[in-house]
């Protein structure tokens, strides 16, 4: 069996978040078949995970044929307003995976901080969750669309099946939550996640969970951490395998040591304090992108405040033209597979 790195080569950052349509999805699935019953971590299953988990961010059309290409006869597609997936099952297990919030970097930015907002709602499987992310669920666990109808069908007509949830960036947040609301879900793999929940919901997940890093990502260190009361406080879930930046799989997250990460962790606690907490930690900072500065009035004065955030605009915009591509699916991809083929 030959094995190979897919190679792939970052010429612009301006469609890496676009959904790939020349990529070959499942390339080689024969060779490589999934593991629906195993419980520990598995290389190939994170490897199709992941490419379900990018394969969410396209249209239906699209996500049906790859789907059949890669050998599974049966995919449903849900659609709401704030949340999409699809299920796609064979007779040993099903692939539930939920798509991510933006299409291209720029809206990826805009629309991700959007729903980091730091408020938080009780959960009815236990502990409290993020607000918006509870939202998107709500959206697609509702019963008028037959989405949780569907997945108890398939376990009705077949007890065997196993259920493997997953997504990318939000995709992975409520991928979180719809497979902690079913009571047959054998495993989660999340991808670029970022916090959910608090460390009450953490210790409901019943299930087995990996939660999949890449290098520098800074996504996945939101909402930040504001040592606030326990119950209040966003924790990570699942089990970590983080991707350094040498593209090696260790089972410890080290942070960069570079002004880059310092600053987002702690930019993003004083935005919190500082400015309303109704809104988006970031808002403030991503509306300032889109001022001319030619249309400022020089008579404005010249506050802490307007200074700390024309500091971090700045930040954020090289945040946006450089540090973002680390979120990019293809990315968790392409080093997955290339991970699990020097393993074999």
């Amino acid at each position: 069996m030959a094995t190979y790195n897919r190679k792939f080569i970052l010429k612009t950052n301006k469609n890496i978040f676009s959904p790939n349509l020349k990529y070959r999805y499942f390339e080689n699935y024969r060779e490589h078949p999934f593991e629906p019953n195993t419980n520990d971590f598995s290389l190939v299953n994170a490897w199709w995970l992941a490419e379900s988990s990018m394969l969410a961010y396209a249209d239906k059309d699209f996500i049906n044929y790859q789907i059949s290409q890669a050998g599974i006869n049966f995919c449903r597609y849900f659609d709401s307003p704030r949340s999409k997936c699809f299920v796609a099952n064979t007779n040993d297990f099903t692939i539930v995976a939920f798509r991510g919030t933006a299409t291209s970097s720029s809206d990826l930015f805009t629309n991700l901080i959007d729903n980091l907002s730091i408020n938080m709602t009780d959960f009815k499987q236990g502990g409290k969750v993020h607000f918006g992310f509870y939202n998107a669920f709500k959206d697609i666990w509702d019963e008028q669309l037959g989405f949780q109808d569907y997945l108890f069908y398939l376990k009705r007509n077949n007890p065997d099946i196993k259920f493997w949830f997953t997504g990318h960036s939000l995709g992975a947040a409520i991928a979180s939550l719809a497979a902690s609301s079913f009571k047959y879900s054998h495993s989660l793999y999340t991808f670029a996640a970022p916090k959910v929940g608090n460390l009450a919901f953490r210790n409901k997940l019943k299930f087995t969970t990996y939660r999949i890093v890449n290098y520098n990502d800074f996504i996945t260190l939101l909402p930040p951490s504001l040592d606030n009361k326990i119950d209040e406080e966003y924790v990570h879930h699942g089990v970590t395998k983080y991707i350094d930046k040498n593209k090696k799989l260790k089972d410890e997250i080290k942070l960069p040591d570079n002004r880059f990460t310092k600053s987002i962790v702690i930019s993003s606690k004083i935005i919190d304090i500082v400015f309303d907490k109704n809104k988006s930690i970031l808002t403030k900072i991503v509306n300032l992108k889109h001022v001319d500065d030619n249309k400022k009035s020089h008579s404005s004065p010249v506050t802490g405040s307007s200074r700390f955030l024309n500091k971090m605009k700045s930040l954020f915009l090289r945040v946006n033209e450089i540090e973002i591509s680390n979120h990019a699916p293809i990315f968790y991809v392409i080093y997955l597979w290339n991970i699990y083929i020097q393993s074999l």
